[in-house]
């Protein structure tokens, strides 16, 4: 409701577009289609608002409805080449942490308001997350099959990490501890009794979802 009254009050209030569009659907997805069609309405020649309509219904992956927004907003004149490029995204690989990778990165690099630039951060945060997390399970899985057991602290694993090859340039992350942290520097956790890699949920800032 606040979204919408500052919207009423103000129809070309872009940031509340933005960060409702970045917010809403975890919380209620029809209304945040309703928000941002409506800015469309107000502000016909912004393309981004094609752009935060295609990542809402990326998010509900319905990959044909974001590829339809992201073509519309390509249409525009100033549009950035980039919403043709997410159109081919969307219908190949709409689902791929790559396509979330590089949405997210938009978002970050054109929010006009902190909120929707940190709730950005945090989300390229938890897909650098969970790539390390799948390649710190295949490592403790080829160790626990090796050896019969898992291992007994990540330390071990450590040197082995050396060799795998992150997406988008990143690293492993040890902290000052010695211990394996998780892209907010929160060190992660070895649950032994699964041998499996877990957040911790009281240190992390990696979204757990």
């Amino acid at each position: 409701p606040f979204l919408d009254n500052a919207t009423d009050l103000d129809p070309s209030f872009i940031a509340a577009y933005t960060y409702g569009a970045m917010v809403l659907p975890a919380i209620d997805p029809a209304k945040a289609i309703l928000l941002i069609e409506k800015g469309i309405r107000n502000n016909p020649d912004y393309w981004r608002l094609y752009q935060y309509l295609g990542y809402i219904h990326w998010r509900l992956k319905d990959y044909g409805k974001a590829a339809a927004a992201y073509e519309q907003g390509s249409q525009n004149p100033s549009a950035a080449p980039f919403m043709k490029m997410m159109v081919a995204a969307m219908k190949n690989q709409g689902g791929s942490r790559e396509t979330a990778r590089s949405l997210y990165q938009q978002m970050r690099d054109e929010a006009r308001d902190d909120q929707t630039k940190n709730t950005a951060e945090l989300r390229l945060m938890e897909i650098d997350s969970l790539e390390e997390r799948d390649a710190i399970r295949s490592i403790l899985k080829d160790q626990a099959e090796r050896n019969g057991a898992c291992p007994q602290s990540f330390r071990q694993i450590i040197p082995l990490l050396g060799s795998i090859e992150l997406p988008a340039g990143k690293a492993f992350q040890v902290d000052n501890a010695g211990n394996l942290a998780d892209p907010s520097g929160a060190p992660y956790i070895l649950d032994r009794e699964t041998c499996d890699i877990k957040l911790d949920p009281e240190r992390t800032k990696v979204p757990q979802m």
